[in-house]
């Protein structure tokens, strides 16, 4: 598992099992970001497993796409929780610093 799917699978982690659901369903049916395709299914119960299919589908864009559906949430909790591991992951890190931009702008929209 790469460090990209172990911060995602952090974030979740802290879904309660409702809110996976609600995570769920806000993934699979909400346009989540411009330009980029639906997750056609979600037969997926596992965290893993989830983390898995948002990597697969959206590759780098996933965190993206996973702050989205935490905003539509309303999770500002975990959209900063996210914000920080990938901050700290990436200190140093060429794509990091990318991340970091597109996480602080995100924020700031929230």
């Amino acid at each position: 598992m790469t460090s990209l799917h172990e911060n995602l699978l952090e974030t979740l982690k802290d879904l309660s099992d409702d809110d996976l659901e609600k995570f769920k369903h806000v993934l699979l049916y909400s346009k989540v970001k411009e330009g980029l395709p639906r997750i056609p299914s979600m037969e997926v119960s596992d965290r893993v497993q989830i983390v898995e299919l948002i990597v697969k589908t959206y590759g780098q864009q996933c965190v993206e796409v996973t702050m989205e559906v935490f905003k539509k949430m309303n999770r500002r909790d975990l959209l900063q929780k996210l914000s920080d591991i990938i901050s700290a992951e990436s200190k140093g890190k060429l794509w990091g610093f990318g991340m970091k931009r597109v996480v602080c702008l995100f924020l700031s929209f929230s």
